[in-house]
């Protein structure tokens, strides 16, 4: 089947590659495409990777990423969640979806955000000035695959500046039981002193998906600008989700990251920071709920190429049934980056003998005035702890949902929207207790917001 998609690929590739309305050096990235072709377990990356399961399903390519306009959006997806106000924009099986504009200028801050396609043919100035200056062809096959063959995505740009009060809500979902392979290509630029908070959502329109979605974003972040963004995934447990982000981070400039996995058949989440420039700071946080036969992959590779900049990462999961977790975290301080400061930390709680984790936390050093540090643990819930609150009457199960909330709780603390950190705690809770799959709706349209509140009827 792999070999099949890869036909589909070299037969359909000259047709994508003469479209006349599209961005430059597609060819170049399609002969790296072919060069590297799909990664498999030989590369170290994805040694612990079941990537050709993935590929081996009866993938076909999608080919159509042209924006539809439609009269609402919230026909597609609602989100009730009180006061929570926001800029929304939707992407299905790859296309646009649109109810007024194809692409939005907001006329009192500049904003520009819409069709990826459409921003290279109206706004080329500032397009061309970023597009293609992130992202790495070589880093691997789905990378070059994209940059190559994507015809369509997210664009959005913040001017130099201009403070965005609402956040920007993208939600990218997938609908179908036909094996779709989707490419989708993003740009998010913010210019200098620019401040805006990004929601990123990965989502399942019905609960039965077995979608293959690859996903490229390209970050850039200029001198002095603040980048607050949020990564929420929740995509059937038949779905397969390669998410890749590069982020490069100017002088001053400063990123907060945090993803939520809440649920999907196979998730890979790659996030490549380049800090070029003195004084930049990344924080990226991350929490996976993982259980049945899912597979949820996350992977941080951070280049301090400056000196004077700090990065902090923590990542978590709680891995149940047959679930399978993975973290790669690296960290590379190149010469000359004095005074760098970075720290990673990766625990994982196991609930079960069949539940699997791979980690890999590696530092690689090349200046000597630095403080680094790495930390990883793998355990089951602390019997001590357990035994503890049952002494004081909570039921096992309840006391176990107790300890389990304890460990999530410094990764929700970071999510700095109250509506959405009511929420998360919500959907933590309904998931803890088995209850959440595949939504039909967006990760934020879930109306079960409020604050858990434990059942002592077992006692």
């Amino acid at each position: 089947m792999k070999s099949k998609l890869l036909e589909q690929i070299k037969e359909i590739a000259p047709k994508l590659l003469s479209i006349e309305d599209l961005w430059t050096n597609r060819d170049q990235h399609y002969h790296t495409f072919l060069s590297l072709g799909f990664p498999d377990d030989k590369v170290e990356q994805w040694r612990q990777t079941p990537i050709n399961d993935q590929l081996n399903k009866p993938l076909y390519y999608v080919t159509d990423n042209s924006p539809k306009q439609i009269e609402r959006l919230d026909d597609y997806f609602s989100c009730p969640i009180e006061n929570f106000e926001k800029y929304l924009f939707l992407i299905h099986n790859g296309a646009p979806l649109y109810s007024d504009q194809v692409i939005f200028k907001d006329p009192n801050t500049g904003m520009i955000a819409g069709s990826l396609r459409h921003a290279f043919l109206l706004f080329p100035d500032i397009f061309n000035k970023y597009f293609d200056n992130i992202a790495d062809p070589a880093y691997n096959g789905f990378v070059a695959l994209n940059m190559s063959l994507a015809s369509n995505g997210f664009f959005l740009y913040v001017p130099s500046g201009v403070k965005v009060k609402l956040p920007v809500q993208l939600i990218n979902y997938s609908k179908g039981d036909d094996n779709p392979f989707i490419q989708s290509r993003n740009l998010i630029i913010l210019d200098d002193n620019a401040e805006i908070t990004f929601l990123q959502c990965d989502d399942t329109h019905m609960s039965v998906d077995n979608s293959f979605y690859n996903i490229l974003t390209e970050f850039y972040i200029g001198k002095g600008a603040t980048l607050y963004h949020y990564k929420l995934q929740n995509k059937s447990n038949n779905s397969s989700l390669i998410n890749t982000m590069f982020f490069t981070l100017n002088e001053s400039s400063n990123l907060h990251s945090l993803s939520l996995t809440y649920n999907g058949g196979f998730i890979r989440n790659e996030t490549i920071i380049n800090m070029d420039a003195p004084e930049a700071n990344a924080k990226i946080y991350g929490l996976g709920l993982i259980d049945r036969q899912q597979i949820i992959e996350n992977l941080a590779f951070i280049n301090h190429n400056a000196k004077n900049c700090t990065s902090y990462q923590t990542f978590k999961n709680i891995i149940d049934e047959e679930g399978r977790g993975l973290f790669n975290g690296h960290i590379k301080v190149m010469p000359g980056a004095q005074k760098t400061s970075a720290y990673q930390l990766t625990r994982n709680i196991l609930l079960t003998d069949e539940a699997r984790i791979f980690v890999k936390p590696f530092l690689e050093i090349y200046a000597d005035d630095v403080k680094c540090s790495h930390g990883s643990s793998i355990g089951k819930l602390d019997d001590e702890a357990l035994y503890y609150l049952m002494q004081r009457g909570i039921c096992e199960k309840n006391a176990k949902l107790l300890l389990m909330y304890a460990f999530t709780n410094d990764i929700v603390a970071e999510i700095h929207i109250s509506d959405l950190k009511k929420q998360t705690i919500g959907m933590i809770n309904r998931r803890l207790k088995g209850e959440l799959s595949a939504c039909d709706q967006c990760i934020l349209g879930c109306t079960k917001f409020e604050i858990p509140e434990l059942d002592f009827s077992d006692f």
